[in-house]
């Protein structure tokens, strides 16, 4: 009985025995001792001397749960978890590229690395976070582990591109940490110069730590530029998830980055002076997208806000925050994100009004567009191009912040987009219009208890529609323009003087009012017309195909062509224009136009 009891136990000891040496013989494969899957699947690529090569082949038969017990395993080394990480970031990109979820990129290197950060990599994302954070402290045996990889060094791609956030300390350590003489050195900091790049909404955990140890000191106001604030190749350059991150990035441009960019390049590349404010304003033409969404209430009938009447708002020392929000985000093709904050208005704001925390915000400043199709554009030859311009009737709302409360309509302002762009001219789009300057916003908003002083800066044929009665006027410009009546004659005297038109035409004497209400002398049909500043007064058909502009009547003392008024003068009129008679047999399809830019209203003739 005592001897069977014995073997027993010896049984037990060598089973015992055998197991702990099984699982020896198992870390010591994780630590050195063995093949890893990442070591294994790493030297078939090695061979192969291509690391996404040789990932787009075999990204069916690699085993994903694996690399991330691996890419994870505690006392692993850091050789064994680069490889993993990698390898899974590779893998996730090229699954995606076969699901149609991302697209492939071009044939170039740096195409197919820009094609890469279209992926949201939402499994090995918080791999390469984590293994890129221990640049930061992990010393020689971080150094070690990247050099592991191999000519093209392209396995650093996929894993920048996964991670979507990198800190200060880890990016600074990324940057200068490398050994001189490592073969890799050149392609990391590519990688990493490629990751701030693609995600300048990292500007405020990377920026500052970058900057002190001289990531930057290659970078040119252009490179600045497009990164940071706007892209003529991109839309929505930076993008964040939610208000705050928003405003925490224009915080960190407003208080740590632009001071030292003024002083390095000059405020002149960051600020005009305002026309307007008198007040330097910014433009850089930032707007920051939100996928946070705002709760906005409608305006109540009858109740004196929309038309912009009402009891005062009080402005003084409430933080305001502003919004252009685009609802027809989905409709218009190419058009901007649905909600972005509006960085020029709020980098110029006095510290008083400045919201460092969305919440501390009391009101919503909240522009909203109306797109419509404009003109196509022309080449140099003058021939039509298949892009098309989209102009706005912009409308401009008060919001109170915490409610979602609709307060005051300032007003609808024209937005239009650049008269010459550099861009594909073969290509069918659309140019969206560029965003109000900060000066006027600044300006607008801080009258606005005085809607009158910024009248000139809106588009009234919002208010007044398209088609006016005779005697009603519309602002256009700096002026505000009446058509009351008009006369048809072959011929007139005016004083010493006697008008005739030439044969197979008569003269239309147009009675027409109008005053200066901008802030300084105006010259009314200026000889010299200046594009989209000065409004035009035509006879035009009822399709509005045929126009014919006004004679300059310089011995007509009451011609009001090239009348120069100071702000605030008036004077009553006429406008004289000569139109063929078969024109005039259909008198009550003649039409008075009068538009600035997209701006137009009509009168009927008689």
């Amino acid at each position: 009985m005592e001897e069977s009891k014995m073997k027993k136990q010896s049984a037990k000891k060598q089973t015992l025995l055998a197991v702990c040496g099984l699982l020896f013989l198992g870390t010591c494969a994780c630590q050195g001792g063995g093949k890893s899957k990442a070591q294994s699947y790493w030297k078939e690529a090695a061979k192969q001397k291509e690391f996404n090569a040789y990932v787009a082949e075999h990204a069916s038969d690699i085993e994903m749960e694996t690399l991330k017990k691996e890419a994870d395993a505690a006392g692993s080394d850091l050789k064994q978890q680069f490889q993993a990480t990698a390898l899974l970031c590779g893998v996730e990109y090229q699954n995606g590229l076969l699901s149609g979820k991302v697209k492939k990129g071009g044939e170039s290197a740096s195409e197919a690395a820009r094609a890469a950060y279209e992926f949201d990599y939402p499994d090995s994302a918080a791999y390469a976070e984590k293994f890129l954070a221990k640049a930061a402290d992990a010393g020689e045996d971080f150094w070690d582990a990247l050099d592991t990889s191999f000519y093209p060094y392209d396995c650093f791609t996929p894993v920048f591109a996964a991670a979507g956030h990198i800190d200060g300390d880890a990016a600074a350590a990324l940057y200068n940490g490398a050994p001189e003489d490592c073969g890799y050195k050149d392609k990391l900091s590519s990688a990493l110069e490629q990751w701030v790049e693609e995600n300048p909404q990292e500007l405020c955990s990377v920026g500052d730590a970058l900057w002190q140890c001289g990531f930057y000191k290659e970078w040119d106001t252009g490179k600045w530029n497009r990164t940071y604030f706007y892209s003529y190749s991109k839309n929505d350059p930076v993008q964040t998830d939610t208000l705050q991150e928003a405003a925490d990035y224009i915080s960190c441009l407003r208080t740590q980055m632009l001071p030292k960019l003024k002083k390095e390049f000059g405020k002149k590349e960051y600020q005009q002076a305002g026309e307007y404010t008198g007040k330097p304003y910014y433009d850089t033409k930032l707007a920051v997208a939100v996928e946070e969404g705002l709760k906005l209430a409608k305006p109540k009938k009858d109740s004196g806000q929309a038309d912009g009447s009402g009891k005062a708002i009080k402005i003084e020392g409430k933080k305001v925050a502003a919004f252009y929000c685009n609802n027809s985000a989905k409709k218009w093709e190419g058009s901007p994100a649905k909600l972005r904050m509006l960085g020029d208005f709020m980098l110029g704001l006095p510290k008083k009004e400045y919201p460092s925390s969305i919440k501390k915000a009391d009101y919503y400043l909240v522009l909203t567009p109306a797109y419509k199709r404009g003109q196509f554009y022309t080449d140099q030859s003058g021939k039509k191009t298949k892009v098309r311009e989209v102009y706005s009737s912009t409308s401009i709302d008060l919001y109170e912040a915490k409610s979602g409360k609709f307060l005051r309509h300032l007003g609808n302002v024209t937005e239009q987009p650049n008269n010459t762009i550099f861009d594909d001219l073969t290509a069918e789009k659309f140019q969206y219009p560029e965003i109000m300057s900060a000066d006027v916003l600044s300006y607008i908003y801080h009258h606005i208890n005085e809607p009158d002083s910024y009248l000139t800066l809106l588009d009234n044929t919002a208010n007044t529609g398209t088609q006016l009665n005779h005697g009603e006027s519309v602002v256009m410009g700096n002026w505000e323009i009446a058509y009351k009546s008009a006369q048809i004659v072959k011929s007139f005297d005016e004083g010493m003087f006697r008008f005739t038109a030439k044969d197979g035409h008569q003269y239309i004497r147009a009675e027409v009012a109008i005053t200066n209400r901008g802030r300084e002398t105006d010259t009314f049909l200026p000889n010299v017309y200046r594009i989209g500043e000065d409004p035009i007064v035509q006879i035009t058909d009822e399709a509005g195909t045929h126009t014919y502009n006004s004679v300059n009547a310089i011995q007509d003392s009451r011609c009001l062509n090239s009348t120069s008024l100071d702000a605030g003068g008036t004077k009553e009129g006429e406008l004289i224009f000569e139109v063929p008679d078969n024109v005039l047999q259909d008198v009550e399809k003649l039409y008075v136009a009068v538009s600035l830019g997209n701006q137009r209203v009509t009168y009927r003739l008689r």
